[in-house]
């Protein structure tokens, strides 16, 4: 059954007899599209039709968002030069300069969950302090701990301490994990995903279930942020935390399936049980009459 998929510039037909054996390429632009063909025909030729309409339309739905993307850059840069004089000269650009550290736009809700989980002691500026030292590895050498402790804020004799505390606040709280190197307790770090630990976290203090620790532990977690943290997530498409909003919702209804079916056979049970115990019972044998009542 022949199969037609239309792209921006031209015709892709993939005509199958058995299996996947022709594709014929009709291109307007060549020099464009020639090396695109020849990733579809590959793929083409390993995947069902079904399978290739979905890769060809993925493609083109992100072709369209970068184009949209671009577009909205493109009128946003044309607003702040009218705006600024020599905006562009003026700018730090990661692209042209070094030492950068890659952050989540979702940043400064990260940050604020962080000091709600604390309890009257910040950790935004100690986990943002960490998180610049890494080099896009989630990994850092705890070696430079004064430096590190001046960076968040902390200075002073108890500087170090102070900044010590914080981490291992971090670390009962899953944003950091650390591993010991040399005389050091708290030689190396690392650190997960923050996007995922807090919506666990949120899900634990949502949960029935009774964890007097861990609803200690999210007490501070005000529902107002958390909402504002997913929807500034939807807002810039991440995928991290989409996935784990479907992984939840999967995780939810297997759930309820579980104790729906605990539900239905909880009666059957109980009936099970009276009848073997009816079947077991002993009858009861009439007493002999004496000689007195006879």
């Amino acid at each position: 059954m022949p199969i037609r998929l239309f792209s921006a510039h031209s015709d892709l037909d993939l005509s199958k007899n058995g299996d996947l054996n022709t594709v014929e390429c009709q291109s307007k632009s060549l020099s464009l599209l020639i090396p695109i063909y020849i990733l579809a025909s590959q793929i083409a030729f390993s995947l069902t039709p079904e399978n290739g309409r979905h890769w060809v339309a993925t493609c083109e739905d992100r072709e369209m968002t970068t184009q949209r993307g671009k577009a909205i850059r493109n009128r946003d840069h044309a607003l702040r030069d009218s705006l600024f004089d020599e905006a562009e000269d003026r700018l730090w650009d990661r692209n042209r300069f070094h030492g950068f550290a890659t952050i989540p736009k979702t940043m400064p809700y990260v940050c604020r969950i962080l000091d709600e989980l604390s309890k009257g002691q910040p950790l935004a500026s100690t986990y943002l302090a960490l998180w610049c030292a890494t080099w896009d590895d989630a990994f850092i050498k705890l070696g430079r701990t004064p430096d590190l402790a001046f960076a968040a804020g902390f200075s002073g004799q108890r500087g170090v301490r102070t900044f010590q505390d914080r981490v291992r606040k971090l670390v009962d709280l899953g944003f950091v994990e650390v591993a010991p190197s040399g005389a050091q307790a708290l030689g190396l770090a690392y650190l997960p995903n923050p996007h995922i630990q807090i919506m666990r976290l949120y899900a634990a203090k949502i949960a029935p279930t009774d964890n007097p620790d861990m609803k200690a532990k999210t007490a501070g977690m005000q529902a107002a942020t958390y909402n504002a943290f997913i929807e500034r997530a939807q807002e810039i498409d991440s995928t991290d935390i989409k996935a784990e909003l479907r992984r939840q919702q999967r995780a939810a209804r297997l759930s309820r399936a579980r104790e729906e079916e605990d539900d239905d056979e909880a009666p059957t049970r109980t009936s099970v049980k009276t009848t073997t115990a009816s079947h077991r019972r002993r009858p009861v044998r009439p007493r002999p009459k004496s000689k007195a009542q006879i």
